[in-house]
């Protein structure tokens, strides 16, 4: 199909670097006229990938001021016409709703540019992300009328523009403010499509869960239509409905075909016990949105009329609670309020406890604030600021403010800053909501999270502990808030060396979260992936295998074959296999791994270099040298490229292929190499650093083996003596090179021919591959 003017319009002239970094050309209005000003986007981390292409965030570099940012979608030209259409629809969608009358209700764009292999489109960038991340249980029937109001406010908009979307679901609803007061856009265009007067769609395209019957072919008994392959956008209409079902109970309607045939059979609703804290009305307009019967299902405006949707958010959402918290905060200022004060409303799990109703085990807070540091030096125009929001006539975002600006902060990796914010909606919520209220242990939680991300880890352990047994208390044992913060001390011990006791917390924090979340979600396969590490780390490599299977399986179904997790199972996986000498199925997996992430990170990533020299050892481990050789070469060209000649992962890179040539028998070229080695590692680490000293005694062997004594015996002698001042006489590593050192000066024995056990007994020492 041609492009529309619309969409031509919001064609950027831009131009892609060989670094991944764009620049394009924006107009600027000053006293002169309009006037071009370049902007230069430099490429960051990957936000999610799929089948329809890979989405990053972009940082604008060449501006002042406060950091701009940007989310880029990737999508690969494609010559199938079908598939090309369906770039064509999303770009014609995103042009009509990043009007600036839609930016309430749908994720803007800001242009579109390609170039001859793929099509890249702009976006605003959503700190919060998607929907998905920010759901760890069933949400309040409030907060559900909240989001499905403004998702019906949105289908509603694209259906009066003969718009369908056909892919509703949490992962492509984005949010820009959290709970208890949502504001969510429809996002992803991807398999949208503009339909004609007739409103006939035929194609399935969707996700499974979401799939409306009519989709499938299933009709209520006698309802079947005269042309059944075709369907209507009431699709959407289903979709939000099995969305809204699992927002209030965190589970699917449908969780397979059997039981949605059954339904569309029998008009049997599923299990109502799993929403037996919804309302009779919310259960009703539920039942309305899932109507088996396309041609009676609600529309999107005859949605927006139902009773469930017209109940006063005064009473339901902010009314009683936010007096309440208006309340606690003037008085906190002196203030008086006319209104009565209701603060056993707040939240069942705090009520009737004190500050000194906790565990002597918990952190008190002279604890937390040593663990917080340096107190926030603000200007008295920022304290004049806070003081004035925190009196504001919205108290409830008040409170959301400094703990929504920290996640900002972490999410750009300004930890201080995000410290700084953490701290401030800590002491907000817990003056406002008590000391164990939900909210104010997630400002609590990620106050550690900073901290972690600063390498305090000792401070981040005992926050973390603290939000656990308080969390354990409040919320329960199989919450899924109470889950993570277990995995989270899981995380600390782990980094902490203490790979034991990382194990039994990721292992508990991943069955508790199967249970209460299912295989599925994306916590529970964190846990299970981080268990993996630590039996990997212990050399449990058959039970790590499994763990690293399941969770590369479970990350290919939930975020798609080439997300950056789903490539670090399948790397992990690959070293389980390699741990067993399973080289030939290691090799297979790592060259998958190397492949997804060159083209999801770019052939110069370093987790894509990490590949390349996973794939290496692979080939090594089954004596395919040669091959080896020339991708170990590949990834130290890489990593001289990306890190400099110097660097100490370049050095590694150099070793592997080192000991590649010695397993040849290509001496010369070793030795060649081997000084090189040497001879940076002393530039850079000094004469006494250990790895100076392991590249010199490896220098030694390499020149023995060529019956270069004289050279040897110096090489040999000066790692012996290098070695005793560094570690020691009795050490293992001197006792070697003084072996070594006395065999050379033999003239009679001298070292062995490279052959048989005395080679094999050098490979520990030339390669980490085998040590």
């Amino acid at each position: 199909m041609a492009r529309t003017e619309l969409v031509n319009d919001m064609k950027l002239n831009a131009e892609i670097h060989p670094d991944g970094s764009t620049s394009h050309y924006t107009y600027a209005q000053g006293t002169a006229g309009r006037w071009p000003k370049a902007e230069i986007w430099k490429r960051g981390k990957i936000l999610g990938s799929g089948g329809f292409g890979v989405v990053w965030v972009e940082q604008c570099v060449s501006s002042q001021g406060p950091t701009r940012l940007r989310a880029v979608k990737m999508i690969k030209k494609e010559s199938d016409s079908s598939k090309k259409a369906y770039c064509d629809q999303e770009l014609e969608a995103i042009a009509k709703f990043s009007q600036p009358k839609y930016s309430h209700l749908f994720v803007k764009s800001f242009g579109w540019f390609e170039n001859p292999e793929s099509i890249f489109i702009t976006m605003e960038h959503i700190d919060l992300r998607d929907l998905q991340r920010q759901l760890t249980g069933p949400i309040p029937e409030t907060e559900a009328q909240q989001i499905c109001s403004q998702l019906l406010h949105g289908v509603q908009c694209l259906h009066d523009n003969k718009f369908v979307h056909r892919d509703l679901k949490p992962q492509n609803v984005f949010v820009k403010s959290k709970g208890p007061r949502w504001h969510v856009k429809i996002g992803d265009f991807g398999i949208s499509k503009r339909y004609n007067e007739s409103g006939a769609l035929q194609t399935k395209v969707g996700t499974d869960l979401y799939f409306a019957p009519e989709v499938l072919g299933m009709y209520p008994p006698g309802r079947k239509p005269p042309h059944p392959s075709l369907y209507t956008n009431r699709v959407d209409i289903w979709s939000l409905g099995v969305m809204l079902f699992y927002l209030l109970s965190r589970e699917y309607p449908f969780p397979n075909g059997k039981s949605l045939s059954f339904y569309v059979r029998n008009s049997h609703f599923p299990s109502l016990s799993m929403l037996r804290s919804v309302t009779q009305e919310g259960q009703t307009f539920l039942r309305r949105l899932l109507t088996a019967d396309a041609t009676v299902r609600l529309s999107a405006k005859e949605a927006l009329e139902e009773g469930w949707l017209k109940q006063p958010s005064f009473d339901l959402v902010s009314g009683i609670s936010r007096i309440a918290i208006s309340e606690k905060l003037t008085a906190g200022h002196g203030l008086t309020t006319a209104v009565p004060n209701p603060m056993e409303t707040t939240h069942e799990a705090s009520r009737g406890w004190d500050d000194g109703d906790v565990s002597s085990a918990m952190v008190d807070e002279q604890t937390i604030r040593a663990a917080q540091g340096p107190q926030s030096r603000l200007s008295a125009r920022q304290k004049s600021t806070s003081f004035k929001q925190a009196l504001g006539s919205d108290p409830l975002d008040d409170l959301n403010t400094s703990h929504n600006e920290g996640l900002l902060l972490l999410s750009r990796e300004q930890y201080a800053d995000a410290q700084r914010m953490f701290q401030e909606a800590f002491k907000l919520r817990k003056h406002a909501f008590g000391a164990h209220h939900e909210d104010t242990l997630a400002s609590l939680s990620s106050l550690g999270d900073t901290l972690y991300d600063q390498e305090k880890y000792d401070e981040a352990e005992a926050i973390y502990q603290d939000v656990w047994m308080r969390r354990k208390r409040a919320l329960g044992e199989s919450h899924p808030d109470t889950l993570r913060s277990l995995y989270k001390l899981g995380k600390i011990f782990y980094v902490k060396g203490e790979i034991a006791k990382a194990e039994d917390l990721y292992r508990d924090a991943w069955e508790g979260q199967k249970r209460a979340l299912g295989e599925d979600c994306a916590d529970t396969l964190d846990s299970l992936s981080e268990l993996g590490e630590a039996l990997l780390w212990q050399d449990k490599n058959a039970e790590a295998e499994g763990m690293h299977r399941d969770a590369w399986e479970g990350r290919k179904r939930v975020l798609g074959e080439y997300c950056e997790d789903t490539l670090d199972s399948l790397s992990a996986l690959g070293d389980a296999l390699a741990g067993q000498e399973k080289y030939v199925e290691a090799e297979s997996v790592h060259r998958d791994a190397w492949e997804g992430r060159k083209r999801v990170l770019g052939e110069y990533c370093e987790d894509t270099l990490d590949s390349l020299g996973d794939l290496g050892d692979a080939l090594s481990g089954q004596k395919k040298y040669t091959k080896a050789e020339a991708v170990y070469r590949q990834v130290w060209e890489g990593r001289k490229k990306v890190h400099g000649a110097n660097h100490e992962d370049t050095f590694l890179s150099l070793h592997s292929l080192i000991f590649c040539l010695f397993e040849q028998d290509n001496y010369a070229k070793a030795e060649r190499l081997q000084r090189q080695l040497y001879e940076s590692r002393r530039e850079v680490f000094g004469s006494s650093h250990k790895d100076t000293l392991t590249s010199l005694h490896s220098l030694g062997i390499f020149l023995d083996f060529q019956r270069k004594y004289a050279e040897a015996e110096v090489a040999f002698r000066e790692a012996w003596k290098g070695r005793k001042e560094a570690f020691g006489a009795n050490h293992t590593d001197t006792l070697d090179s003084l072996k070594c050192l006395r065999n050379t000066l033999r003239d009679t024995s001298p070292l062995p021919k490279p052959a048989g056990k005395t080679k094999r007994s050098l490979r520990k020492s030339l390669n980490p591959f085998w040590g």
